[in-house]
């Protein structure tokens, strides 16, 4: 095989991979409120030494709130009365994304009106031309991809998401299952290139100097090198390590890294969903339903792009 197919196949099966990797889960939804407490401007950041007030974890009779900014280190998860979460956008925040990482489930219908959620999706690069996925460094631009979930989907505790409030003020939101899930419950999202692989985390207590290799959000959208910097409480953090194939990105290009949110820009919604008609159409089935590999080297029949073949 010449070198250029060689490339063009590794290429290929890595935009596969990374489209195949955006598939998350669903669960079923859980009723969760906010109550708008204010339009107080005042600063989210201030920290503080405790991130409860109430009454002390271990009975199924108290109230539990969270403020933003406070530290949370619960390590026994316990069901209460009310679990809420108090937090501030301020007027430059209005409409930009922002990081949502918080130890209880959320319903986001039931805030629709004033915010919305997004989920990681994948990282790749981005042809900011054509807005059209392509398949390395050479051919486009990092990016990060999230996406707005579903109707049905919840917003899960432990999980990093991005959260964009239409608008200013203060607000207070209510899990009413009451479950509160323990600090050290954490979901870890991945997702690949061909050269580097994105972790992406969050932490319930502020962090006064991040180590080497940390990203987060930066003010008002993008990201920003934390490396020796404090990262407050209820955020999320990434980072970035090589796979050990091609040349992984620097610092400057993480940084620089776009951002897009499925739907917004139909280009690039259009590229991602071909490629997930081309990776669908690539797989084979038995006739129970069943993925199957290796196809050619089996006998029976198998179903592939909705078609029934005999081998």
């Amino acid at each position: 095989m010449k070198k250029s197919n060689f490339i063009w196949c590794v290429r290929r099966c890595a935009l596969f991979m990374m489209v195949a990797a955006g598939s998350w889960f669903t669960a079923t939804p859980v009723q969760a409120l906010y109550v708008p407490v204010s339009d107080s401007d005042s600063d989210p950041t201030t920290e503080h030494e405790s991130g409860l007030e109430g009454d002390e974890p271990g009975t199924t009779s108290n109230t539990i709130e969270l403020k933003d900014g406070e530290n949370f280190s619960v390590n026994e998860q316990n069901t209460y009365d009310s679990v809420t979460y108090t937090r501030t956008f301020q007027e430059k925040s209005a409409g930009t994304r922002q990081a949502w990482f918080v130890p209880f489930d959320l319903n986001p219908a039931d805030c629709a009106g004033d915010f919305t959620f997004a989920r990681i999706y994948m990282v790749g690069y981005v042809n900011p031309e054509t807005q059209a996925l392509v398949g390395s460094a050479i051919e486009g631009k990092l990016s990060l991809i999230f996406k707005y979930i579903d109707k049905d989907e919840i917003v899960k505790a432990g999980t990093p998401y991005l959260i964009i409030p239409k608008k200013a003020g203060t607000y207070k939101f209510e899990s009413t299952d009451g479950i509160l899930h323990t600090a050290d419950e954490k979901y870890t999202v991945t997702s690949s290139t061909a050269s580097e692989i994105f972790t992406f985390t969050g932490q319930y207590e502020k962090v006064d100097k991040c180590p080497a290799g940390w990203y987060a959000m930066a003010a008002g959208g993008g990201y920003i090198n934390v490396e020796n910097k404090a990262l407050g409480a209820y955020r999320w953090h990434f980072d970035v390590t090589s796979t050990g194939y091609g040349t992984a990105v620097d610092s400057t290009e993480v940084v620089n890294a776009r951002m897009y949110i499925l739907g917004e820009d139909k280009q690039l919604t259009t590229s991602i969903l071909n490629m997930q008609a081309q990776n669908e159409a690539s797989k084979s089935y038995d006739i129970q339903g069943r993925q199957i590999k290796g196809v050619t080297a089996q006998r029976g029949i198998f179903i592939k792009s909705g078609k029934k073949y005999v081998r």
